[in-house]
């Protein structure tokens, strides 16, 4: 099946005919792909106002999506939950791990415990394609990870973090993040095609 799959048909099947511009049309299927995938969402998961998907995604029950948060493929497991910020940008192919097992229990090579640690996502977060966040993670408002990271641990807001296990290398310019955010300077995310 062509990407984005059976919701991606649907909303070019219902939207082809319109006699509107290309752009306008295209925009709409956004809309209808993202309204198609939050229909699939579990109904245990909170999700803020302008929340878009643009492919499949898993969240466990409990997890929260903050307002204008942008998700192309995001895959939750675990026992455990995440709560990702406003104004965020989740690529695809991203896994986040919110539990892990306990190798010091009374079994080898570990029991049928769950260790629980949720993932948090800060606002005006950017994270990158084939990201894995570990159990506990924490990433900072304004940080951006790096596509093919593996985080764990904590990532500092405005940090620009990456690589195995991901490293901070640089930060955003905070005066002109700022500027931009007292602008209201947000991507749209309809804009991803």
């Amino acid at each position: 099946m062509m990407k984005g799959g059976m919701h991606n048909l649907i909303a070019k099947l219902l939207t082809f005919w319109l006699p509107i511009p290309r752009g306008r049309r295209r925009c709409l299927r956004h809309r209808l792909r993202s309204f198609f995938i939050r229909m699939t969402i579990d109904k245990g998961v909170m999700l803020g106002e302008g929340v878009r998907f643009h492919e499949k995604s898993h969240l466990t029950s409990g997890s929260s999506v903050g307002d204008h948060t942008g998700i192309i493929n995001l895959d939750v497991q675990g026992s455990g939950h995440i709560r990702i910020g406003r104004y965020s940008m989740i690529a695809w192919d991203v896994l986040a791990m919110t539990s892990n097992h306990d190798f010091n229990g009374e079994g080898i090579p570990f029991d049928g415990n769950d260790i629980i640690k949720n993932v948090e996502i800060g606002d005006y977060c950017w994270i990158g394609a084939r990201t894995m966040l570990l159990p506990g993670t924490r990433i900072g408002d304004g940080a951006i990870i790096q596509g093919g990271s593996v985080v764990h641990g904590v990532i500092p807001p405005l940090a620009i973090a990456g690589g195995n296990p991901a490293k901070v290398f640089a930060y955003r310019d905070a005066a002109k993040f700022e500027r931009l955010k007292a602008e209201g300077k947000f991507f749209d995310t309809f804009d991803l095609g």
